[in-house]
């Protein structure tokens, strides 16, 4: 019965195999980098967006009132983006403090998900909603520009867009930033329980 439990404990330790400190604090510092220039990517694009529409709006005349409050409501939306964007990276620099202590980097991390997750849910409606009304306020416009086909076509891409996005881009986004972060925090505690031991 020794020689049993003798196997088992060598077998148990053989699949304990240790944990490279060092790689995985670096893959969680490259994992923090690529999210930055993500976030610092999205910004720039919608800094260009909002600079065309800006242009357009005050450049281009439009017969509506609607097409005005359309704009203005754009570019709110837009702005809100950025603003949420700006403190999403703010909250992504302050990583690297929390790299020496893995238990609060792991508070921290599982407080950023659960706080990432309703942020997303609750701004990606915001922002959707705002952008989807704006759509509306402009059809005004467009209804006396366009011919009712390409009226109508406009108002099903948009419709699907707005479909495909929230149904199924949004939705990804969300499990695969789960994801991201959860990895990060399996491997953290991967570290706590080696340090324990």
């Amino acid at each position: 019965m020794k020689d049993f439990e003798a196997i088992k404990d060598l077998w148990r330790v053989q699949n304990e195999a240790p944990i490279n400190y060092t790689s995985i604090i670096e893959s969680i510092y490259n994992n923090r980098k690529n999210y930055a220039k993500k976030l610092i990517i999205q910004t720039i694009c919608v800094s260009i967006a909002l600079a065309i529409i800006l242009c357009i709006w005050l450049f281009k005349p439009f017969s509506t009132w609607t097409t005005h409050l359309a704009m203005l409501l754009l570019t709110f939306c837009l702005v809100y983006f950025l603003c949420i964007q700006f403190l999403d990276f703010k909250k992504v620099r302050q990583f690297d403090r929390h790299l020496l202590k893995p238990q609060d980097f792991i508070t921290y991390l599982e407080r950023y998900q659960k706080d990432s997750y309703l942020l997303n849910k609750r701004n990606y409606k915001i922002y959707t909603f705002g952008i989807g009304f704006a759509f509306v306020l402009i059809l005004f416009e467009m209804y006396f520009i366009l011919p009712f086909w390409l009226l109508l076509l406009f108002i099903i891409a948009a419709i699907g867009w707005f479909a495909l996005s929230y149904l199924l881009l949004m939705k990804e986004y969300i499990k695969s930033e789960n994801n991201r972060i959860e990895t990060m925090i399996s491997q953290l505690k991967k570290i706590k329980t080696q340090l324990k031991d």
